[in-house]
């Protein structure tokens, strides 16, 4: 598999996956956590999506799947860009996120691939057994009666099975946990320069988030000219 490719899957189980909020850690790109409440037809609608992506093998170019935008190698299909707006009208459902225009969508995705560069850069990749703790908090979502149910109900729409389901989920793992590590350098950084004490198992404040969203702006305004839009404005609203 392509590292584009590649990265493309861990997108899209990125984004079906965590309509879960039972699992506790599942992640966009650009948050940690979505807190909503899933209901059973919204976890079986996302599983619908994910099952019609790899129908159609929306992660690959033809006739009707166009590359809409790519960064450093990373081809952002139009079907990848189609799924992405039915996922972001689904949480707009579940009120967990407000509505985004496709410009926002392909800058969101990009804003994942610049976090994992410098996650990279910065030597912050997941360990094994930073791995192995975020699939024991999987298995413990499912042991639980309503996470059970949720995942189930996903991979009854996306045509999977459990373990499927738990191998998809160790496969996001990696790239989840190194935007988390940097994030939390971001705060450590804050709170050194600031004279303030660092505990990662304190909520965020509202500086700390600042931080982290300044971090990220800045990022992608060094790295934008490497952005190549291929769609007119008029076509990415």
């Amino acid at each position: 598999m392509s590292k584009n490719k590649a990265f493309c899957c861990v997108l899209i189980l990125i984004c079906a996956l965590c309509v879960c909020a039972v699992v506790t850690y599942a992640a966009t790109d650009d948050n940690d956590a979505v807190a909503i409440e899933p209901t059973e037809s919204a976890m079986f609608i996302a599983g619908q999506h994910y099952k019609t992506i790899l129908q159609t093998d929306g992660l690959s170019t033809s006739n009707e799947t166009t590359i809409v935008a790519s960064y450093h190698g990373h081809n952002i299909t139009s079907r990848i860009l189609e799924y992405q707006r039915d996922m972001n009208e689904l949480f707009v459902s579940v009120g967990s996120a407000s509505y985004e225009t496709d410009r926002e969508i392909i800058n969101r995705i990009i804003r994942g691939i610049m976090l994992t560069e410098e996650a990279e850069r910065l030597g912050l990749t997941a360990t094994d057994d930073e791995i192995n703790a975020r699939m024991d908090s999987v298995l413990q979502a499912y042991s639980l009666p309503d996470g059970k149910e949720m995942i189930e109900v996903y991979c009854e729409g996306a045509g999977i099975t459990v373990d499927e389901y738990f191998q998809k989920q160790r496969e996001q793992i990696p790239e989840s946990v190194a935007h988390r590590k940097l994030k939390n350098e971001i705060c450590k950084q804050y709170c050194l320069d600031n004279n303030l004490e660092y505990n990662a198992d304190a909520p965020l404040s509202e500086d700390m988030l600042a931080a982290e969203d300044a971090y990220i702006a800045a990022l992608f305004e060094r790295n934008k000219n490497d952005i190549v839009y291929y769609l007119d404005e008029a076509e990415i609203s």
